[in-house]
């Protein structure tokens, strides 16, 4: 059964990514290019839940920011430990 959580990711997403900056000093600007993603925990409830994902399989390219959330399950669930790894990549290509 699929539940439909995009209007309550869409308010985080606007909360922590429109609403939100990453203050750089010696530049003097605010600016939201530095944030990469907006994640969504909630716990294994059996549904799913909507949103962008780290497994694009065309030409290897990434939208930014990514916005997404992700199901917690049980310790034998990598999903999330996944995720990371996958957005700490990301983040290690474009900050060099």
């Amino acid at each position: 059964m699929k539940k439909d959580n995009e209007g309550h990711l869409n308010q985080i997403f606007r909360k922590y990514y429109e609403g939100l900056g990453v203050v750089d000093l010696n530049k003097g600007i605010i600016s939201n290019d530095r944030i990469l993603a907006v994640s969504v925990l909630y716990p294994d409830d059996g549904g799913e839940h909507s949103g962008y994902n780290l497994n694009h399989k065309g030409y290897g390219l990434q939208r930014l920011p990514i916005k997404n959330a992700v199901s917690l399950r049980d310790d034998e669930d990598k999903t999330f430990e996944v995720f990371l790894e996958r957005l700490i990549d990301l983040s290690s290509k474009l900050i060099g």
